[in-house]
């Protein structure tokens, strides 16, 4: 097994959202705020704001955030706030607004800001990621923040499309391959390069193991 990301207890963070969600709905009918209540619910955030902003799809970057902690009343005790960033054009694609709002959820965890690249122009090395925990490969060379962009990214897969759910489709109907894949996205509502990744089984492997106390 690889060397254990130093951020995997953003999975167990997540392993606990997700299961709590699926408490109250099946996981194709989440939406952004169920999911957001969760956090706050749950996870060492507090309260979650979100703010639209413009620009261009050809910029590569689509989310950010920002944490920090605030006292909001004299004696009242310290809130952890997190500012969630979106682009605009992304209400037009819900499937990856989807996607981005969860990972940089996920990224809040673990850091205290960050400005990320998500875009379909990147979608060949964000699936090149996916490999790197795929292929169990040794990462004491990859360094901290591309590190936890891999484990926000599975994150928000997790989020969206759980394993148990994964692991349920391929006992009932075999490893998917690419047209049953788009079905899956479509269902899930998230992009289908992130569903298609998902499915590989030394992925599924060591997220199960990340996600079980690594």
């Amino acid at each position: 097994m690889a060397a254990l990301f130093f951020g995997s207890t953003m999975l167990k963070a997540v392993s606990q959202v997700s299961k709590a969600l699926a408490q109250e709905c099946v996981p194709h009918e989440l939406d952004l705020e169920r999911i957001t209540s969760m956090f706050e619910k749950i996870t060492a955030v507090d309260e979650v704001v979100f703010v639209r902003y413009n620009t261009a799809p050809q910029n590569p970057f689509w989310g950010e955030f920002t944490r920090w902690t605030m006292q909001p009343a004299v004696y009242a005790a310290f809130k952890t706030m997190v500012e969630i960033r979106y682009a605009s054009h992304l209400l037009d694609k819900e499937d990856w607004l989807r996607f981005v709002v969860c990972k940089e959820l996920c990224h809040s965890l673990e850091a205290p800001s960050g400005k990320h690249d998500v875009s379909e122009r990147g979608v060949d090395d964000l699936v090149d990621k996916f490999s790197l925990i795929s292929a169990s490969k040794a990462i004491d060379d990859i360094t901290a923040s591309y590190q936890l962009e891999i484990l926000a990214e599975v994150g928000a897969v997790e989020l969206l499309c759980p394993l148990n759910i994964r692991k349920q489709i391929i006992a009932e109907t075999g490893s998917p391959d690419a047209t049953k894949c788009k079905e899956i996205a479509a269902k899930y509502n998230l992009p289908f390069e992130y569903v298609l990744g998902s499915f590989d089984p030394g992925h599924m492997s060591i997220v199960e193991h990340l996600m079980n106390g690594g």
